[in-house]
């Protein structure tokens, strides 16, 4: 009888298949406009299926939003999807020969996303207007929307109160937009100013045209420089010298040039 080992080619070992992969952990993005990016890490990836000590990790980051690009239809929870998964995705733990695994491929669904508001603000621009007057149109600007959208794409209506009325006297006034709404945006409103100044009378050519610059000589006295006609005058203030804002909203052109109020105006 023959005795010892038997050998033989009949044998085979065939790779293990993983059981799953699925999305795990939570990935969320600023409302951008877009639903094609969602962005996964490697440990939004759970993979189920190796023995032992085995294991990998995958690789591919880029998956979307199922519900769209409205932070509304991705609250937290919402659906993810990554990308197709090839075998290239998988990188092997030390230790692990992929080989010995069925690799699981295509896409991976998870409820793992969501999409926040993005801040928007709307400023209330600064207008002027003289005494007794009616107030002027008010108008806003926008800071914050992502590209191609704008006014249109936001709910309610913009609409602006202040204290300023036609009998209001010189001095400013705050300008307070609201009305506007939106999902997609968390909408901050800034105040602007109405300026309410004494009616200007331009009859001096000197002093006829924009002031182009305001700037402090001394303690007391405050030069202005004024176009077209490139005359100079000055004015004493007894109060410290104002902003160039301030200025504007208190300071009229009469005959003599610029007067301010309180003061003596002498043309030079």
């Amino acid at each position: 009888l023959i005795t010892g080992p038997v050998v033989g080619n009949i044998g085979e070992i065939t790779p293990k298949a993983l059981t799953s992969v699925s999305l795990t952990g939570s990935v969320s993005k600023v409302y951008d406009g877009t639903a094609t990016v969602a962005n996964l890490g490697t440990a939004n990836y759970s993979i189920a299926g190796f023995i032992g000590g085995e294991g990998a990790t995958i690789t591919n980051t880029t998956g979307s939003y199922d519900n769209g690009a409205n932070v509304a239809a991705n609250p937290a929870g919402s659906a993810v999807t990554s990308t197709a998964l090839v075998a290239g995705d998988y990188s092997a733990n030390v230790g692990t020969t992929l080989s010995n695994y069925t690799l699981i491929t295509g896409p991976v669904v998870g409820n793992i996303g969501e999409i926040t508001p993005k801040a928007l603000t709307v400023t209330a621009d600064d207008k002027s207007k003289s005494a007794g007057t009616p107030n002027p149109p008010f108008t806003a600007s926008y800071s914050g929307f992502v590209v191609g959208e704008g006014l249109a794409d936001l709910g309610g209506s913009l609409l602006f109160s202040t204290p300023a009325t036609v009998a209001s006297p010189v001095g400013s006034y705050l300008v307070t937009p609201s009305g506007l709404t939106s999902s997609n945006y968390t909408i901050g409103f800034i105040d602007g100013l109405l300026f309410v100044t004494d009616p200007a009378t331009v009859s001096n050519p000197a002093a006829a045209g924009a002031i182009a610059s305001i700037f402090a000589i001394d303690d007391r006295l405050i030069r202005t420089s004024v176009e077209p006609g490139g005359g100079m005058v000055d004015a004493l203030n007894p109060q410290p010298p104002p902003t160039e804002k301030q200025a504007s909203a208190f300071i009229s052109v009469v005959d003599c040039g610029i007067n301010v109020p309180g003061s003596v105006c002498n043309s030079r």
